[in-house]
C-alpha cells in the first residue's frame, strides 16, 4: 500500500520518478489471473499498473480486498488516477505506455457547463510517448514500443 501512496503522490505533485516511464493501463474488470500476471511483470520491470477508477458495481472494500491486496503481493507499483488515461489518450485496456514525461505535466483550464473553472490534464505530446493496446506480455510490448521488433 505504501508504494501506491508514493506513486499517487508523485503523480499529483508531478515529481519525476524515472527517465522512461512505463505504464500498464488495467481494469478491475480484467480476469484476476491476467491482472496478477501483469503485476508480476510490472514488478520485475519497474512499470506502474494504472487504474482509471473502480467498477461502480463494487464497493471500495471489494476493490481493496479482491484487486489491490492481491496485486500488492506481486510487488507492483499501482496508481488509481483517470488523468493518466486522459493524458495518454487511453480508451482500452490493457494498454502499455512508454513515456518520457509524467502524466499531467501540463494542465489546462476548462469550464463546466455552469461556467465554473476546473483543471484537466492536457494530452501529452505524441512525440513524448508511445502506446500499444492488446493482451500481450510486458516484455513484448516494450520491445515493440522501443522499436526492437
Amino acid at each position: 500500500m505504501i508504494r501506491v501512496a508514493l506513486w499517487l503522490f508523485a503523480f499529483v505533485c508531478g515529481v519525476a520518478v524515472a527517465e522512461d516511464r512505463i505504464y500498464l493501463m488495467v481494469s478491475d474488470s480484467m480476469p484476476k489471473e491476467m491482472l496478477l500476471s501483469y503485476g508480476r511483470q510490472a514488478a520485475r520491470s519497474g512499470a506502474v499498473l494504472a487504474f482509471r477508477g473502480m467498477d461502480p458495481d463494487h464497493d471500495l472494500v471489494w476493490f481493496f480486498r479482491e484487486v489491490l491486496k492481491p496485486l500488492s503481493e506481486t510487488g507492483a507499483a499501482m496508481v488509481i488516477d483517470p488523468r493518466v488515461f486522459q493524458s495518454y489518450g487511453v480508451t482500452a485496456v490493457p494498454t502499455f505506455v512508454l513515456a518520457r514525461e509524467a502524466p499531467c505535466a501540463t494542465m489546462e483550464e476548462r469550464r463546466t457547463q455552469n461556467g465554473s473553472p476546473w483543471h484537466a490534464c492536457a494530452r501529452a505530446s505524441d512525440q513524448d510517448y508511445r502506446k500499444l493496446s492488446g493482451a500481450v506480455s510486458l516484455d513484448y510490448a516494450l520491445r515493440r514500443l522501443r522499436g526492437e521488433e
